[in-house]
């Protein structure tokens, strides 16, 4: 009878186990998808419903008519970044835990990554840590090593922070004048570089804790192969 490798030491009842959690994290992953991805359409749909009744009425951006819009835009931009923030490290969260239920059902092997190049090392400070390696081999398609500006929920939230930025901007035109438009300005980009660092902090602390969280099963993984392997005789 062969031997089990480490990837097979899952017996059938906790294996049928780890298949469900890996359906039910997929599942919850792609519904964080969606649900941001709806709460994003929103959000545009809001601006341009702005912009189009702006247009409409021929009203003209500066016109202090348009001050409810603009703050109801400032709260809905500020409540869109945090609500992006929270759903992208949901998602994140689920697929840290299909990695490493795939991890014990043997779908996926980490590869080791080559050293990067000095020349772009300095990528890494930028980059948020992966719930799993950045490389893989195996039969479960896990999403790909990207640096965090061109992480989907990393770049709607400063998007989004822009958005809020310019509603700031635009009230302050709208209700002060053009003479007060700087601190509508000043107010806004202050509000845009706090919603950037909170942005970065918080994948970074995402990507942290699950790291952490999947090392622990490669970990295991190790040292219950290393338990297996036969002792080597010296001849």
């Amino acid at each position: 009878m062969p031997k089990r490798s480490a990837a097979q030491v899952v017996e059938d009842p906790a294996r049928e186990s780890l298949l469900a959690c890996l359906h039910e994290n997929w599942a919850h992953a792609r519904h964080q998808e969606q649900v941001r991805e709806r709460h994003n359409y929103l959000y545009w749909v809001s601006w341009a419903a702005v912009l189009a009744f702006a247009s409409t009425q021929r009203l003209a951006l500066s016109d202090v008519a348009m001050a409810p819009l603009y703050v109801f835009l400032m709260l809905f931009s500020a409540v869109a970044v945090f609500a992006t923030l929270k759903w992208t490290a949901e998602f994140t969260n689920h697929i840290a835990a299909a990695y490493r239920t795939s991890l014990k059902l043997g779908l996926v092997e980490p590869v080791a990554a080559p050293e990067p190049s000095s020349r772009f090392r300095w990528l890494a400070s930028v980059k948020p840590a992966l719930p799993y390696p950045p490389r893989l081999t195996g039969y479960m398609a896990l999403p790909l090593d990207m640096p965090i500006y061109l992480n989907v929920g990393a770049t709607m939230a400063i998007v989004q922070a822009l958005g809020f930025a310019a509603s700031v901007a635009l009230f302050g035109w709208s209700v002060c004048g053009k003479d007060y438009l700087w601190l509508g300005l000043l107010v806004g980009a202050g509000g845009f570089l706090v919603a950037v660092v909170i942005c970065f902090r918080v994948m970074k602390l995402a990507g942290q804790h699950v790291r952490e969280w999947s090392q622990e099963t490669i970990d295991s993984r190790r040292s219950t192969a290393t338990s297996e392997s036969p002792p080597t005789q010296d001849r």
